[in-house]
């Protein structure tokens, strides 16, 4: 065990095979944390130790565990904050890009209605635009009706698509 351990902490140490360095630290403080308790139960295994040193090494070994578990489960909820947070960030940031391809699009529009005929790239560009909007709205249900095994000709969206 103390042997596999010693490896397994070479390891990590000379190749670092793992993603990131928080990943690593976590990996490297389990491996010691490993070792410790083994050192606990090497010595709590000795016929000659007294009742009272073996009492305070259980005591020890139960804290060192502990430690071990709450470190790890403070780092998965600090992790996961983490995560959701960059989630929410990254959320806004496509909403903010949303809008303002929105918002350009409606400028566009403004400047095409108001002078019609002068920007004729603009109109096609609005033309295509508002065509490919229709089609990716119908397609959700045109999709439905022929899983519902529904008539498509009686819809005048089916000869515009």
């Amino acid at each position: 065990m103390l042997v596999m351990s010693a490896i397994s902490m070479i390891y990590l140490t000379a190749w670092k095979p793992l993603e990131n360095k928080s990943e690593q630290r976590m990996e490297s403080f389990n491996e010691s944390t490993i070792v410790i308790c083994f050192y606990y139960i090497m010595q709590f295994l000795n016929p000659a130790l007294k009742t009272e040193a073996r009492d305070l090494l259980g005591w020890m070994l139960m804290g060192t565990l502990t430690f071990n578990v709450l470190v790890n489960l403070s780092s998965i909820f600090f992790s996961s904050i983490k995560e959701s947070w960059d989630e929410l960030m990254d959320s806004l940031e496509n909403r903010r890009i949303a809008n303002s391809i929105r918002e350009k699009i409606e400028n566009r529009r403004l400047v095409v209605n108001e002078l019609p005929g002068m920007f004729e790239d603009l109109e096609r560009e609005l033309e295509i635009r508002d065509a490919a909007d229709f089609c990716r709205e119908w397609h959700q249900h045109r999709k439905w009706l022929i899983k519902n095994h529904i008539a498509l000709k009686p819809f005048e969206e089916e000869a515009m698509y």
